[in-house]
This record gives structure tokens, sequence and C-alpha cells, in this order.
């Protein structure tokens, strides 16, 4: 899986606005692997992801293939 977040700036990739920024500034997108930093079982519990001690509420999963990755 892959960790959406929004990096203070607007647009998820669902292409609705983040709940806090409320779409202003530029678009800053980051993707991260679930792999050890992030908990995934805690994402798909209540939509937040801890990576690095921060808490990302507007984030986006979205499973992905094998060979997408």
């Amino acid at each position: 899986m892959i960790c959406w977040y929004c990096d203070g700036s607007g647009v998820l990739p669902s292409g609705s606005k983040c709940p806090l920024c409320k779409g202003a500034g530029k678009l800053q997108l980051r993707k991260i692997e679930l792999k050890a930093y992030c908990t995934a079982e805690k994402c798909k519990r209540d939509g937040m992801c801890v990576w690095r001690g921060n808490v990302c509420p507007y984030l986006v999963l979205r499973e992905v293939k094998e060979d997408e990755v």
C-alpha cells in the first residue's frame, strides 16, 4: 500500500480538498511505501497514518500490485 498525504497545500489524490489547508498553497504530495516505518493497521482502522512521529489526517490509502511498485 502507499500512504498519500498532503504536504501543507491543498488537494488530495482523490480530488478533494484537505480539511486543514482547505486548498490553499501549492500542491505537494508524497507517497510512502508502508513498510517498517508506517503503522498500516492504524491507517486501516481510523484513516490516520503515524509516520516518524507525525500524524497525517489527510491520507488516502490504495493497494498497489507488486509490479506497480
